[in-house]
């Protein structure tokens, strides 16, 4: 009992570190989201000599033309749809974060099979499954947009280079999802086994 307690605290020790990290790196991005679309404002790109800039979301990258001048419109775009979606990913990563220092609030105190944790597992489990799915939804169309953008830049003349794949969807998810699942049946005798211990005492 005392090395779950233990493990459980340092886990949630960790959690804390992440979730502030998340919330600091989605306000990073929006603020330099929007202090990208202030700078644009102007309607044109300009990149002296020596300088490509560059954007990425999952495997999709963009470069633009050294010494080259056009419209920055797709770009910005561009660029704004992959901010979204790693903000939108960032949002699921901190309510993942959150449900699941709820399961480890009970074992922090020594009581592992309190009342409800195998509810709280299961419903962990539902997330996982419903943010696995909707996420690689949400890459794909993301991926579909930026595609366009690209050919779009790519027709203008201002892309020089690109390569991207179609993101693929991780599978990864469903086992997380199953092994979520198969815990809250263990825990739910826990609690069972639990509950006639109390009320023999």
């Amino acid at each position: 009992m005392e090395k779950l307690v233990k493990t459980a605290r340092t886990l949630d020790v960790f959690l804390k570190i992440a979730e502030v990290m998340v919330i600091v790196g989605a306000i990073i991005l929006i603020v330099f989201d929007l202090l990208f679309l202030i700078f644009s404002a102007s309607g044109t790109l300009e990149i002296s000599d020596g300088v490509v800039i560059g954007a990425t979301f999952g495997k999709s990258r963009l470069v633009l033309a050294t010494g080259a001048e056009g419209d920055v419109y797709e770009f910005v775009k561009a660029y704004t749809v992959m901010c979204t979606g790693a903000v939108v990913m960032l949002a699921v990563a901190y309510a993942g974060i959150r449900l699941f220092r709820k399961i480890l609030a009970p074992m922090k105190e020594g009581a592992p099979f309190a009342e409800g944790i195998s509810r709280d597992i299961k419903r962990f489990g539902i997330f996982t499954l419903i943010a696995g799915i909707a996420g690689g939804a949400v890459q794909f169309a993301l991926s579909l947009i930026v595609n366009a953008i690209f050919s779009a830049l790519a027709k203008s003349g201002t892309l020089v280079s690109e390569t991207l794949d179609y993101l693929t969807v991780d599978g990864n998810f469903i086992l997380v999802a199953v092994v979520a699942f198969l815990l809250s049946y263990v825990f739910k005798y826990g609690e069972e086994l639990q509950r006639q211990s109390d009320e023999t005492l």
